[in-house]
């Protein structure tokens, strides 16, 4: 059997198949989870030739970048003291609330689709916004034969979009403001890329902000006759970082979280959303 045959019927078996309970409700059948044998990964230099691709993208804007999304973690410290009052009605900052979530849903719903192939590990939050929901560090993806460590890979991403920053003009603090904004689009490129990757169909709209920085926003997510629409991304990916944040809180923060290949659990969420064209 090939290795793409392999990931096909790993995908398939969550995507296509019922839910734990309507496996109970059906003869009290069991299902159970199999861990690929033989999965190709992305390395270091196959992720950052993706990134770098020129391929036209489906649709392109330039926006203007919004002021919050540079700030760091102490200009959102500000913001937990105010939870209600005049800075929640402005649209200014009711848009970055909704950018940054979706951005968070988009994260868990890449990783749940990318664990019913890879073991995935997260890094625990240093601390949890009280403004938007938590975007998480993914250290690394693998399987028994291959690891991808993503914390390396985004650490030396990020330091030359800082040189590249400085290189242009930029002081030190705005280049070091940036870097909160290139972590979540950099994090969403590499995922999306993992999961095109496996066979996976991303529909996405790309935005260059005045700065230069390239965000990639993905509308629809397909997978053979399954697709995967804004909507599901916003709802299933509410529920999984909902699960992975109780799963965080239930160990210590010196540790990481291990998401196994194949996790019922999110195997779950993700079928009850699946949708056939």
């Amino acid at each position: 059997m090939t290795e793409a045959k392999e990931v096909n019927i790993q995908i398939m078996n969550v995507i296509d198949a019922p839910t734990e309970q309507q496996n109970l409700s059906e003869n009290n059948a069991v299902t159970t989870n199999h861990q690929p044998e033989n999965v190709m990964l992305l390395g270091e230099n196959q992720v950052e030739e993706h990134q770098m691709e020129a391929a036209q993208p489906e649709e392109q804007h330039h926006e203007e970048e919004h002021p919050l999304e540079g700030h760091h973690e102490e200009e959102e410290d500000k913001l937990d003291l105010l939870t209600s009052g005049s800075l929640f009605d402005d649209p200014k900052t009711a848009g970055f609330r909704k950018t940054r979530n979706y951005q968070t849903e988009q994260q868990s719903v890449f990783i749940a689709l990318l664990s019913m192939v890879y073991t995935i590990v997260i890094d625990h939050p240093r601390k949890r916004s009280k403004i938007t929901l938590p975007f998480f560090n993914v250290i690394r993806i693998s399987t028994e034969k291959e690891v991808v460590e993503i914390k390396e890979i985004m650490s030396t991403k990020l330091q030359q979009l800082h040189d590249e920053d400085i290189a242009h003009g930029c002081s030190e603090k705005t280049a070091t403001r940036r870097q909160e904004v290139y972590r979540v689009s950099e994090q969403l490129h590499i995922l999306m890329n993992l999961l095109r990757d496996v066979g996976f169909e991303i529909e996405s709209k790309k935005t260059t902000g005045n700065k230069g920085n390239q965000k990639e926003t993905a509308r629809k997510i397909k997978y053979n006759n399954f697709t995967f629409d804004k909507e599901f991304i916003e709802e299933r990916g509410n529920l999984i970082n909902e699960l992975l944040i109780k799963r965080l809180e239930s160990i210590p923060k010196s540790s990481d979280l291990s998401i196994e290949c194949g996790d019922s659990e999110i195997a779950n969420i993700l079928k009850m959303g699946s949708l056939k064209n």
